[in-house]
């Protein structure tokens, strides 16, 4: 498969995996702060939220470690800007990590207030996986091939 197909790939795995996950934890926040389910319920359906998708992650990544490894190692020269340092990179990191850590505090403080909260909250685990992402670019350049210069 050639890199652009990998690419579209990926990206198509990021917006469909993000919103299913966003939309799932959006739900289960309503139907708890919008009187839906009693506590009891919204307990029982995070618990068991939590356990499918460790199982499942577990197994995806039993599974599939090698080949997602070769296909983000395909990837990576092209979603990495020439203009891309590690310190810029670094910098990037921690914005997304701030970012994660404000949408997650924030939306979970006032869920109770706004439908955006609680968006906010759906939202956050976004910014972590951008910031895996971004650590996976500075491991990458910190070991490209010297000759590789894109």
């Amino acid at each position: 498969m050639d890199k652009e197909k990998l690419l579209k790939k990926f990206i198509a795995k990021f917006v469909i995996g993000q919103t299913l996950a966003s939309s799932l934890i959006f739900l289960w926040m309503f139907a708890r702060e919008y009187g839906f389910i009693d506590k009891g319920q919204f307990i029982k359906s995070g618990l068991v939220i939590l356990a499918f998708a460790i199982a499942f992650g577990i197994i995806d990544y039993i599974l599939f470690k090698k080949k997602r490894k070769k296909e983000r190692l395909a990837i990576m020269p092209l979603i990495i800007s020439i203009h891309d340092t590690k310190e810029k990179l670094k910098k990037q990191k921690t914005v997304l990590n701030v970012l994660y850590f404000i949408f997650f505090v924030i939306g979970l403080t006032f869920r109770d207030l706004s439908v955006i909260f609680i968006i906010m909250f759906a939202v956050s685990p976004c910014f972590s996986f951008m910031a895996n992402l971004v650590n996976d670019k500075i491991k990458y350049l910190e070991n490209k091939p010297e000759g590789l210069n894109f």
